[in-house]
């Protein structure tokens, strides 16, 4: 994947406020997004809606539940916007919402744009997708943490099955196979869109070039001063979210 998306941090700092006030407005975001990207917006047709905070196992769960399909299912995913969770749940789509530590999913977004990225629009844009869906979330949006989607894989599965009646089957992720032919997908998808080297960057260890100097760099990102405040709201978010999986899963 190029390393190149920008000139430098304050470049589409414009633009990206706009994008985040729409985002949170399915009769604005939703028609520019059917413009955009029409394959990727949820219809009432839409089997299953997949969304979160970039570089939360998006695109990991979006190639887990093909494999794991007992027929081709229609996916909505990776818009990052609220209102596109909210026009699923209007429509009744079941959705997936992906959450990660904030450092971690943050450190990874500069890193994916070469930190041509304010750490301060990373963290306003994490806290304002979640604070928007959060009380949405429920048995028809379900938030499943970036931990459980990559480490325990079939649970996900088998509860988009049992609570939903999706056409996927936990068995095919049983193994280690399986979840490389989980990753031979998200592979295929990166040549698809002509992505440097064309092997998806969410293999572990596996980045664009110079990945470590651009790692390196995020990281000392997060500890800037000015970001702090941002930060502890990202941290507090992350936490209620986590409190209420425990508590949705300790009632279920």
């Amino acid at each position: 994947m190029t390393t190149t998306r920008g000139t430098g941090p304050n470049t589409w700092r414009p633009t990206r406020l706009l994008r985040r006030r729409l985002s949170l407005h399915p009769s604005l975001y939703v028609p520019l997004r059917r413009f955009t990207r029409p394959g990727t917006v949820v219809t009432a047709e839409t089997d299953l809606v997949i969304e979160g905070f970039p570089r939360s196992g998006n695109t990991w769960m979006e190639a887990l539940a093909h494999h794991c399909a007992t027929r081709p299912l229609r996916l909505a995913h990776h818009s990052h916007a609220a209102a596109h969770v909210r026009h699923a749940h209007a429509l009744g789509v079941p959705t997936v919402v992906l959450f990660r530590d904030p450092d971690s999913a943050v450190r990874s977004y500069l890193t994916l744009y070469a930190n041509n990225l304010d750490v301060r629009d990373a963290f306003r844009d994490y806290i304002t997708f979640y604070n928007a869906i959060r009380p949405l979330c429920g048995k028809a949006i379900a938030l499943v943490s970036f931990t459980t989607v990559t480490e325990r894989p079939a649970e996900v599965i088998e509860r988009l099955a049992r609570q939903h009646g999706l056409p996927v089957d936990p068995a095919r992720i049983a193994s280690g196979d399986d979840r490389a032919a989980v990753f031979a997908r998200m592979d295929e998808k990166a040549a698809r869109l002509k992505r440097d080297g064309g092997r998806s960057d969410s293999h572990p260890g596996h980045g664009p070039r110079g990945a470590e100097a651009v790692r390196a760099a995020a990281a000392r990102a997060l500890d800037r001063p000015e970001v702090q405040a941002l930060r502890q709201k990202a941290r507090t978010l992350h936490d209620a979210m986590t409190a209420q999986v425990r508590h949705s899963e300790g009632s279920a």
